[in-house]
């Protein structure tokens, strides 16, 4: 028999983990990892992608609003008015928006000044200075009245010619009391647009009892009812034309109408006229109320208004006056900005010498 004996190099079995690396469930692991791993970069580049397009689209959407619509002030300034905030013919900025309307809000919350004689008068110095053709109004020691304004006029306008006659002052010639004579004479001479302030108040019925509700109203530091209208005689036009800021607050406009026309008759009378027969032409300006709803401003008004003369006698700017509180408010607050340096040069209620 053949026996079956144990090689001396044979060895017994060893058992232990498998060493095959290819097996399914050590695959399966990994490919998971890496998987999950690409799955959740591209869950962010796709985040990051709708993001952008997000931003990028809303960029658009402004770009398109802002070639759609210009940016425009809430109240139209015209060039005309020469306000310092806008230079004609420019877009203003977003940041020019947000700056002035910063300075709008400011304007329209402070009140309008209130201008008394002294301060109409240096302002008519002012505008002397720019148009020496125009002589300021003797207003500061008795303004005219409904009760004397026409024979005032004509002694004024009589004064004129007589000084046009007269190159050498005459001794005993007629002037304002806060005027020399010789500065009012050469005044008169160079004069051809005369401003007559007119001060009123509807509760006096004479011109002594006006005298002293003007005493009264100064006493007060208060205008009361008073206003301020303003008569223009332009020799060099033929025109005499009337403003009131309220339109009818002495009478109604046909009723001033036919007393400046009377005025204009006396006028003629002098001499001053052309051909010494041809009465002026006559304008009551305002067909309605400027300043409603914007207080105590008449004088302002009357300032405005002659500034806008004075650019222009014919000017019909009043037909193209936006009817609108805050333009109004800001018209005049940016005139008397212009001119409230200006007037300091006047402070001692001197008249102009040049």
């Amino acid at each position: 028999m053949i026996k079956i004996t144990s090689s001396p190099y044979s060895q017994p079995p060893i058992l232990g983990s498998p060493k095959s690396s290819s097996s399914p469930f050590s695959q399966s692991g990994t490919l998971g990892k890496i998987t999950r791993v690409i799955a959740a970069l591209l869950l962010i580049l796709v985040s990051l992608g709708l993001i952008l397009i997000a931003y990028n689209f809303s960029d658009l959407l402004n770009y398109r609003f802002c070639v759609n619509k210009k940016a425009k002030l809430p109240i139209p300034i015209p060039e005309s008015t020469k306000i310092a905030f806008q230079k004609h013919g420019q877009d203003l900025s977003r940041k020019d928006i947000i700056s002035l309307g910063v300075v709008l809000q400011t304007y329209l919350k402070s009140d309008l000044p209130i201008l008394d004689n002294s301060q109409i008068f240096q302002f008519m110095c002012v505008l002397h200075d720019q148009y020496p053709r125009l002589l300021p109004d003797d207003c500061l020691v008795s303004p005219l009245t409904i009760f004397n304004y026409q024979e005032e006029i004509c002694n004024t306008l009589q004064n004129k010619l007589h000084a046009d006659k007269t190159p050498i002052c005459p001794l005993k010639a007629s002037h304002p009391l806060t005027c020399s004579p010789k500065n009012y004479h050469r005044l008169l001479r160079q004069a051809r647009v005369l401003p007559f302030l007119l001060w009123y108040d509807p509760e006096p019925t004479t011109y002594a009892q006006t005298l002293e509700q003007m005493q009264k109203c100064a006493s007060q530091g208060s205008p009361g009812s008073s206003h301020w209208t303003v008569i223009i005689v332009d020799l060099d036009t033929q025109l005499i034309t009337y403003f009131d800021s309220l339109s009818t607050y002495i009478a109604s406009r046909d009723e001033m109408k036919r007393q400046i026309k009377n005025l204009a008759s006396h006028l003629a009378t002098l001499g001053i006229c052309k051909n010494n027969k041809t009465p002026f032409d006559v304008r009551v300006i305002v067909e309605k109320p400027l300043q409603t709803g914007m207080g105590l401003c008449c004088g302002l008004w009357c300032c405005q208004y002659m500034k806008w003369y004075m650019e222009d006698p014919r000017t019909r700017i009043l037909k193209n006056l936006p009817d609108s509180l805050e333009y109004k408010n800001i018209l005049l607050h940016s005139l008397f900005s212009s001119f409230q340096e200006k007037m300091t040069k006047y402070t001692n209620l001197s008249w102009p010498t040049t």
